[in-house]
């Protein structure tokens, strides 16, 4: 986008914002010049009295540097023990509270728990959905999948949330199943698509199949309810 674009923007947001009251959200702007620059741009725009503006960010000194050091700031804390706890059993075992289980399945949640990078929400919810799936098969197998997936491998990704991710993607049984979950993830028309059925027709146009093989494709990969 130029330059002259750009500014012809950020002249409209100045013309129009002052008129009205407004709420502004800039959400996770992160520690480099070009996301911290955008959200300047919205901030310099200039807004009427009573406009209420959030932004959020991993650190202090990203929103010090965009709010100054007399902004207010409110630090978000982190999850307790027992609040990651309900949120992984949430996706990996629905209805069943963690009291329920015995000393040795407990353990083994808690393996769990701690392995989600400070109880990161994404990542008990990412990690439980996984799970979820061979859960009918006993605690045991999951110490046993939690062995193999690699916490390590993104550590030089943007966070290493990234392994938990990536194992969910890497566990799907072949090739076609990899196909679909990301022409589901990335190309998939969502506002045209109001169903499961919707989705597999448009999944067996893209890759000329039976539209009753995409189901079964996908039913199979839908997480099932622990029982």
């Amino acid at each position: 986008m130029g330059s002259g674009v750009l500014k012809q923007g950020q002249e409209l947001l100045k013309d129009r914002l002052h008129q009205h009251q407004v709420f502004l959200a800039l959400d996770n702007v992160e520690d480099c010049q070009e996301s911290i620059e955008q959200a300047q741009l919205f901030l310099k725009a200039g807004f009427s009295p009573d406009s209420k503006v959030l932004v959020t960010a991993r650190g202090l000194s990203v929103l010090q540097r965009l709010l100054g050091r007399n902004g207010r700031f409110m630090h978000v804390p982190d999850l307790e023990r027992q609040e990651a706890i309900g949120i992984f059993l949430d996706h990996a075992t629905p209805n069943l509270p963690f009291s329920s289980f015995s000393v040795e399945s407990q353990g083994i949640i808690n393996d769990c728990v701690m392995q989600c990078f400070n109880y990161h929400p994404l990542a008990l919810k990412a990690l439980g959905a996984q799970l979820s799936i061979t859960s009918s098969q006993g605690f045991l197998e999951w110490r046993e999948r939690l062995s193999k997936i690699d916490f390590k491998r993104s550590r030089d990704a943007t966070h290493p949330i990234f392994s938990i991710l990536r194992t969910g993607y890497d566990a799907l049984p072949s090739d076609m199943d990899k196909l679909l979950f990301l022409d589901v993830a990335l190309y998939a028309p969502r506002s045209k698509l109001k169903s499961v059925n919707t989705l597999c027709q448009w999944l067996s146009d893209v890759h000329g199949k039976d539209p009753h093989d995409i189901m079964d494709m996908v039913s199979v990969e839908r997480p099932s309810s622990a029982s």
